[in-house]
């Protein structure tokens, strides 16, 4: 039978697996917990026929598969913002017939804040919008759609219940400060070094404004429905930004 210090390797290394699913839930934690499971498992029942090359294939099938899942969610993935891009966007509303709203966001001001501050600083304006964004409640979906542009996806609810939950998102990120930090400092220092260490140099607010549809029978396809939210977002813009239209 197994010796009590591989089993006591073995209980560690599911603990340290378990950890790292609760505190980052990805394909690959999930995987790499069930494979350590199925491959713990079969070592209390030794003395069975085959058990070990059951369970072993199972692990290694695990494994396999959640690779697999976290190459495609790592093709379809922005890079800077973290969030899911475009092309999942379109795959998710491929399979949605009817039952859903969408919300077009855009952050105000953006190419002029570029224009003064440099592109470093506007990739550090999207990170943050991108976080708080992701931090809808209502059972929102946030994607990268481009530019400075994001798209919230609420499937199965209607107009009214997504509005409400926009607006207090809306209202989180023109209530959080963003500090712009000196070029010298950034370049110099880390990322977590620039946090804790830098004081900022003086703080901007950052809005966005959005625009909001509900998949309608008047609608053929999702291309209509983004287009009745990009409507909704430039009437937003044009009653003074910072609100959300639907």
């Amino acid at each position: 039978m197994i010796s009590s210090s591989a089993l006591a390797i073995s209980t560690l290394c599911l603990v340290i697996a378990f950890v790292r699913l609760a505190h980052r839930p990805t394909s690959l934690t999930i995987g790499l917990f069930f494979s350590f499971v199925a491959s713990i498992f079969p070592l209390a029942f030794l003395d069975r026929e085959a058990i070990s090359s059951v369970f072993f294939s199972a692990s290694m099938l695990i494994v396999l598969y959640s690779g697999f899942r976290a190459s495609h969610e790592l093709a379809y993935r922005d890079e800077l913002t973290g969030l899911l891009g475009r092309r999942m966007l379109f795959e998710r509303l491929a399979g949605l017939s009817k039952n859903y709203t969408l919300a077009m966001v855009d952050i105000d001001h953006f190419k002029k804040f570029n224009d003064t501050y440099g592109h470093d600083v506007g990739d550090d304006v999207l990170a943050m919008v991108a976080s708080k964004l992701d931090q809808v409640e209502g059972g929102g979906q946030v994607f990268r759609y481009g530019g400075e542009e994001f798209t919230v996806l609420f499937k199965g609810k209607k107009l009214d219940h997504a509005i409400a939950f926009l607006d207090d998102i809306r209202e989180l990120i023109a209530e959080t400060p963003f500090a712009i930090r000196d070029k010298s400092n950034r370049e110099k220092a880390s990322k977590s070094a620039r946090k804790e260490n830098t004081k900022p140099k003086n703080t901007v607010q950052i809005t966005v404004s959005i625009g909001v549809a509900e998949k309608s029978n008047q609608h053929a396809n999702a291309e209509e429905v983004i287009k009745d939210a990009d409507k909704a977002l430039y009437k937003a813009k044009d009653k003074g930004r910072n609100i959300v239209v639907g």
